[in-house]
């Protein structure tokens, strides 16, 4: 009997050490545009009147900083992609890859919260591809649902393409607190208890 309550302490014990960490994973869907469509992402809002061209995904090897495909526009023209709400405590990272190659110097890109607020930048990615981190960006407190990028900004004109890709937001999985795994740990003590119970 002894030696059952031994073990079953030491497996509730056990599960109380755990270490509280968990693995990230990239919660953006179809993040290098390899599909060979846009979707899930979608063209939101737009600042460049009636003749707007959208951000579209291309077959193009030459101009894709990875793989094959890649997305672009020459507007001003967002593109969005909503995610599973998440804590920006559990975000890691928030990067992209980003390039102008015809001379457009700035970007606008936004991550958008549960409580409709957003917060924002607008950098210079310059002609060659660069890798953008916008992890800092993210405010504290708040919970993730949303992020998009703009092409050209108001003050240039269209024409000037924008290419993305390689869109990446690291996020770890939820992992239970030391209460919670100390409520686990006795259930199974209290399981081998009543086994143990039932054969003496």
């Amino acid at each position: 009997m002894l030696k059952v309550f031994s073990m079953a302490t030491a497996v509730a014990v056990g599960l109380v050490l755990l270490p509280q960490t968990a693995s990230a994973t990239n919660i953006v869907v179809n993040p290098g545009f390899e599909t060979g469509t846009l979707a899930p992402w979608l063209n939101t809002n737009h600042y460049c009147g009636d003749g707007c061209h959208d951000w579209a995904d291309f077959l193009d090897p030459i101009n894709a900083h990875s793989g094959s495909w890649v997305a672009m526009t020459d507007d001003n023209i967002e593109i969005f992609q909503s995610v599973a709400p998440t804590p920006t405590s559990a975000i890691s990272s928030a990067t992209f890859w980003e390039k102008q190659p015809d001379g457009g110097s700035a970007s606008y890109f936004e991550f958008v919260y549960s409580d409709a607020t957003t917060s924002s930048t607008i950098f210079s990615p310059g002609s060659s591809w660069s890798l953008i981190d916008a992890t800092s960006l993210l405010t504290p407190g708040k919970t993730l649902v949303g992020f998009g990028l703009y092409g050209v900004t108001n003050s240039q004109s269209p024409g000037l393409r924008t290419f993305l890709d390689d869109v990446d937001i690291e996020a770890r999985a939820a992992v239970p607190e030391p209460a919670s795994l100390l409520l686990l740990g006795t259930g199974v003590l209290g399981v081998i208890r009543k086994r143990a119970a039932k054969r003496s």
